[in-house]
């Protein structure tokens, strides 16, 4: 089972278990596509010593979001980037790379309005760069978010989001990242990558 079905599986469980603690308990569900941009992110090569940086770009994703109670949420969020870095192995040349956002977490609003949500966000999950190019290897890490968002409802089941959500994600310390055939193109040195991203998208509310 590769990656990808894995994840479909969690969250298809998830579905099913939340349906169960929901039970007769009207409770209701948001999906929320989105785009924005996201900056940040480097790599200090522990070889040359060079900063590598990764590009900054667009982002698109998806977030499911269910009610816990009259204040705050449970999200499942998914987020891609693809963007480039620069790798020290080929001077003037870079390597193409999706980096994806796995993460479960939650929202809390301090408004009690029905149309108008301030919210604060927080999650944990996965981090996964994927180097496009063939024959280099995933990168699984574990990671963590903080956000700060708004939702506006134009009606009790149209509305609109606007968040931005920074990352860390932990990298170990030193170590050699995106192989192929035994040659790496980055050995890392540091603990932690971090990124932040400002996106908007649609609130379809059940």
């Amino acid at each position: 089972m590769n990656r990808t079905s894995r994840i479909t599986v969690l969250m298809l469980t998830f579905l099913l278990g939340w349906s169960s603690f929901a039970g007769s308990t009207e409770r209701h569900f948001e999906i929320v596509p989105f785009t924005g941009i996201r900056a940040g992110g480097t790599f200090k090569d522990s070889i040359s010593n060079d900063t590598l940086m990764v590009d900054e770009s667009m982002i698109y994703g998806l977030s499911l979001d269910w009610d816990y109670d009259a204040t705050g949420q449970l999200q499942l969020l998914w987020s891609r980037q693809s963007s480039q870095i620069k790798t020290p192995s080929a001077p003037g040349e870079k390597l193409s790379l999706n980096i994806d956002y796995y993460h479960f977490g939650g929202t809390y609003s301090w408004s009690d309005d029905k149309y108008f949500k301030p919210y604060v966000a927080c999650s944990v999950g996965a981090t996964n760069f994927g180097p496009t190019d063939p024959g280099y290897n995933n990168e699984l890490r574990f990671s963590m978010a903080l956000g700060l968002g708004l939702k506006y409802f134009f009606t009790p089941r149209i509305g609109l989001l606007v968040e931005g959500r920074g990352y860390g994600t932990l990298m170990s310390g030193a170590g050699s990242i995106f192989c192929s055939n035994g040659a790496c193109q980055v050995s890392v040195a540091g603990d932690l990558f971090t990124q932040f991203e400002g996106r908007t998208g649609i609130v379809f509310r059940f």
